[in-house]
């Protein structure tokens, strides 16, 4: 992949051809529906309000990490105090813990969607994860409290073991027993 792409990814979008190169291994799944949500909203969306919408989403729509739903990660990451401040995760994005960043993404991304219906796609989408509090008419800190109220109501954490090969070995392994 490396050799392809430049980079040493697991997955790469080609948005513009309307083109996806993943890798399939029986160590490794492909993150296809990933990559092909790049492919499609990228493709054909208007410019997105920056990479923690995109990836968000992205990882939302791939549903899993490690053989566990998305939400039992960010539950993990929130139960062992590493979810990251709204502000920061949006306004730093890239340079936050990749694992985190993504899960915290992605399970933001589910919140608002429960909360509001499959709208909240498009105005997230076009305004940034950063307009969430906004859009539900709370503050901040009042937003962060909801969807961390509803982590721990909605999903149960991983087993510590699977939590520690996930961190390991990243969201592409099975880290179920």
């Amino acid at each position: 992949m490396e050799n392809l792409t430049g980079s040493p990814v697991t997955g790469f979008s080609y948005y513009s051809d309307r083109a996806v190169v993943t890798v399939f291994n029986d160590r490794w799944r492909a993150f296809e529906r990933h990559e092909l949500t790049h492919t499609v909203t990228l493709g054909t969306w208007t410019s997105p309000a920056g990479p923690a919408v995109v990836e968000g989403l992205a990882t939302y729509v791939d549903g899993s990490c490690g053989g566990y739903e998305n939400g039992r990660i960010a539950r993990t990451i929130l139960d062992r105090g590493s979810m990251i401040p709204l502000e920061e995760l949006v306004g730093d994005f890239r340079r936050q813990n990749e694992l985190i960043a993504y899960l915290q993404a992605a399970s933001t991304m589910e919140f608002m969607v429960h909360r509001l219906g499959p709208e909240a796609v498009a105005l997230l989408w076009d305004q940034g994860l950063q307009v969430s509090p906004a859009l539900l008419q709370t503050s901040t800190d009042v937003f962060q409290d909801a969807l961390e109220v509803w982590l721990t109501s909605t999903y149960d954490p991983v087993p510590a073991s699977a939590w520690e090969f996930i961190r390991a070995g990243g969201c592409g392994i099975d880290a179920r027993p």
